[in-house]
C-alpha cells in the first residue's frame, strides 16, 4: 500500500497540524514512554480561517498496532489538515506518526507536483546554462533559505528591478504578498498561496514579473527557499 507521511508530533494539550492533505484514510503508529496509565487524545480534520474548525472529532488512545481510522469529507473541500491534541493529564510521553493512504486523488496530486518540480528543474537548469554561457546576457542566480514564526510575516525577497525569474519552496502551506503594512500588522495583494511541497514559479504576467518585495506568512513556523534569477 502506498503510504505518504504527513505529520509527526508529541501530543501535548495544545493542537497540532499535519500537512494538508486530500486524503481519507490514516495510518497512525504511537510511540509511548509508559504504560502505566490511560491516554487519550482527539484526532480530527481541521480547516483554519478565523479559528480552529474541527470536523467529525474521533477519540483515540494508545496501541502497539498501527492504528487506520477514515475520515469522510464533505464535496468541495480540497484540502484539509488533520489536527490532534490530548484529552488526559498524564506525564506519559506520547508520539504520534501520521500517514495518509495514497489514494487516486492524493497519488494524481503528488504527480502533479512532481511534473511541476520537473518543468521549474529544467527551467532552473536552462537558466543556469545561459548563466554559465552568457556573459553578455548576464543571468546570475541566487538562492537563500528564511525560517518563518508562526502567523508572523516576514520580508522573504527585497525588491529587484533587474528581477527575471523567481522559484519559491516551502515545507508548509505558505501565503506570498506583495505589501505590507508595519504599521498595522496587515498584508494586502496576495500573490500565490503556495502549498506545502509545492514548488512555485512566479508568472509572467503582460510580458513582465512582479519585482517589488515579497512577504511571506505561514500559520506554522517553517522554511521557505527562494532561487532569484537577475537579468
Amino acid at each position: 500500500m502506498p503510504w505518504v507521511k504527513i505529520g509527526e508530533s508529541f501530543l501535548t494539550k495544545n493542537w497540532y497540524y499535519t500537512t494538508a492533505t486530500d486524503g481519507e484514510l490514516f495510518r497512525l503508529k504511537h510511540q509511548i514512554s509508559s504504560t502505566t496509565n490511560y491516554i487519550k487524545a482527539v484526532c480530527a480534520p481541521a480547516f483554519i480561517d478565523d479559528g480552529v474548525n474541527i470536523l467529525t472529532p474521533r477519540r483515540i488512545s494508545y496501541r502497539n498496532e498501527a492504528e487506520l481510522i477514515t475520515f469522510q469529507i464533505p464535496k468541495g473541500i480540497e484540502s484539509f489538515k488533520l489536527a490532534m491534541r490530548r484529552l488526559d493529564d498524564s506525564n506519559i510521553v506520547w508520539k504520534v506518526s501520521v500517514e495518509v493512504f495514497a489514494g487516486y486523488s492524493s497519488v494524481q496530486n503528488l504527480v502533479d507536483q512532481i511534473d511541476n518540480q520537473l518543468v521549474v528543474e529544467l527551467e532552473e537548469l536552462i537558466m543556469d546554462y545561459l548563466y554559465q554561457r552568457g556573459n553578455a546576457l548576464n543571468i546570475s542566480p541566487k538562492s537563500k533559505t528564511i525560517d518563518l514564526t508562526a502567523d508572523i510575516p516576514a520580508e522573504l525577497v527585497d525588491a529587484e528591478p533587474k528581477r527575471a525569474k523567481l522559484i519559491v519552496r516551502c515545507n508548509v502551506d505558505t501565503k506570498l504578498y506583495a505589501d505590507f503594512d508595519e504599521t498595522t500588522g496587515n498584508l494586502s495583494n496576495l500573490i500565490e498561496d503556495v502549498r506545502a511541497g509545492e514548488v512555485f514559479l512566479l508568472p509572467d504576467v503582460n510580458g513582465g514579473i512582479y519585482k517589488g518585495i515579497v512577504y511571506a506568512v505561514s500559520e506554522m513556523d517553517s522554511k521557505v527557499t527562494y532561487t532569484e534569477y537577475k537579468a
